[in-house]
């Protein structure tokens, strides 16, 4: 697919579904600004897709999975960061 048709389907999902992505971030994290950069991280990986003439057969399905996803993950990490600085101040 040629990027400017790739940037102008992403720019339809996106006003379609920020919204959507960037509050379920916002509730998983509780940090809107970490909320928006995973938003914004869930549409690039999307617009991967679609330049790779990989289109999901449910956009809104992909933003959610992936936002969900990168947003848990940054939480374990956050986690696993505190309990190795916890471990290392103890030793």
């Amino acid at each position: 697919m040629m990027e400017a048709q790739a940037s102008a389907e992403l720019s339809i999902l996106y006003r379609r579904y920020v919204t959507m992505i960037r509050e379920r971030t916002r509730r998983v994290l509780g940090d809107p600004a970490m909320a928006e950069d995973i938003t914004q991280e869930a549409f690039i990986l999307l617009f991967d897709r679609i330049k790779s003439d990989r289109m999901p057969d449910a956009p809104a399905a992909f933003l959610y999975r992936a936002a969900t996803t990168r947003a848990l993950n940054v939480l374990r990490d956050g986690k696993r960061r505190t309990a190795l600085v916890a471990r290392d101040q103890s030793a």
